[in-house]
């Protein structure tokens, strides 16, 4: 009986130490949108309509103290680091997956929209000392009867940065964002450029 008291009592210690590792594990959800440090909230400040394009960064996010999403759909790898989640829109239905490079920036995902019309989008960012600088989009009508209407279909586009501001943590709060079409079928002269800003709190 003692020999049962002990190893039923070793049992116990093991489950609660494995809880409370389990407890105490640690995630990296603002790394999917290139966010440094304990983030709990960005609210983007201006526009106030977005005017850019669909990319990750244009709504406003919110973290646990732990580093999770507050989006339960999330779903991390073993290191912790989001690889997909559901697209917070009313306006879409779908899912973005994720993919990091070495250092864990995030170097392309994928939005795969189902609702209001079937598509894929893929992003690249270019990172040049650690910094985005650059957005490549890509999208992908996946709706026979629409992609017949586009010949050709979507023309790619660019997303340029400039002008960056940045707080302690290294996350911008204040950009430049001109939107560029390589594609030889969009003749834009005189394209834009928006600055957006943001307010970030840190736990």
């Amino acid at each position: 009986m003692a020999h049962f008291k002990t190893l039923a009592a070793a049992i116990l210690s093991v489950g609660c130490i494995s809880l409370a590792h389990a407890e105490e594990r640690t995630y990296h959800a603002p790394a999917m949108f290139g966010l440094n440090g304990p983030v709990k909230e960005v609210v983007k400040t201006s526009p106030s309509v977005d005017t850019s394009a669909p990319t990750l960064e244009t709504v406003d996010m919110r973290f646990k103290p732990n580093g999770q999403m507050e989006d339960e759909s999330c779903r991390y790898n073993e290191a912790g680091y989001p690889v997909s989640v559901k697209i917070d829109d009313p306006n879409f239905d779908g899912t973005v997956t994720v993919e990091y490079s070495a250092d864990n920036r995030c170097s392309q995902y994928v939005m795969e929209i189902d609702k209001p019309m079937a598509m894929t989008i893929t992003t690249t960012n270019e990172y040049r000392d650690g910094k985005l600088v650059s957005s490549t989009l890509t999208p992908l009508l996946k709706d026979p009867a629409l992609a017949e209407m586009i010949p050709g279909g979507m023309p790619p586009f660019n997303l340029e940065y400039s002008n960056m501001e940045y707080d302690s943590y290294g996350n911008w709060v204040k950009r430049d964002l001109k939107m560029t079409f390589p594609d030889s079928r969009i003749a834009m002269t005189d394209t834009p450029v928006i600055t957006e800003t943001r307010t970030i709190t840190y736990y």
